[in-house]
């Protein structure tokens, strides 16, 4: 369930980036559309509390490992917020490496 957003995000991104691909007007709208999905994707796939990401990292542990990854969800917030202070270049890599994989160019 947790995937369902990100994922509906991707897919809107995907279909915005055949849209690009095949130089259908108005390609501005296409980029825009593609760019947002894409970075409220990637953004809400970050393993951190309040997001979908801990939700589907604690899915995909072993359950010895799940109790203390659960544990961690207290300081999400701090995670998160620390992360958008500190992660920017990493976010930035992370929604280049997505444009460009769906585009085949780098927009950002």
């Amino acid at each position: 369930i947790s995937l369902a957003g990100p994922g509906a995000n991707f897919l809107l991104a995907l279909v915005a980036s055949l849209l690009i691909r095949l130089n259908l007007a108005p390609i501005n709208l296409w980029v825009q559309i593609a760019v947002i999905n894409i970075m409220l994707g990637v953004f809400n796939l970050l393993p951190f509390s309040p997001l979908d990401g801990e939700k589907v990292v604690s899915g995909f542990l072993p359950a010895r490992m799940r109790n203390s990854w659960n544990s961690l969800q207290r300081y999400g917030i701090l995670f998160l917020i620390l992360f958008i202070f500190t992660g920017g270049p990493i976010l930035t890599f992370l929604i280049n490496l997505v444009l460009t994989i769906f585009t085949g160019r780098n927009l950002i």
